[in-house]
């Protein structure tokens, strides 16, 4: 089982900066720490192997909904392949 830790007992395993609860507590409440944090008792606890993680810039999450608007839901795929399959029997 992994060991929990408080925010800062992660922050002093992890970094050798002057740890900011403000900082570490925007973390958590904006979902920058994986696996989340969990409060119990007033205070976050983490797991040993919590990582912080960069959050989406808003110019990639625009492309990622473009290239996702693109992108056939899979009733619409099959659709397309059973089309494809009719047309070629019919063809023969």
């Amino acid at each position: 089982m992994m060991k929990k830790m408080t925010l800062k007992e992660w922050w002093e395993h992890n970094y050798t900066g002057a740890y900011s609860s403000k900082r570490v507590t925007r973390w958590v409440r904006e979902n920058r720490l994986y696996p989340q944090a969990m409060l119990e008792g007033g205070r976050y606890y983490v797991t040993e192997n919590t990582t912080y993680v960069e959050p989406i810039k808003k110019e990639e999450t625009k492309q990622l909904k473009r290239q996702t608007q693109s992108i056939d839901s899979p009733s619409q795929t099959s659709d397309k392949i059973i089309q494809k399959a009719k047309d070629y029997m019919s063809n023969i």
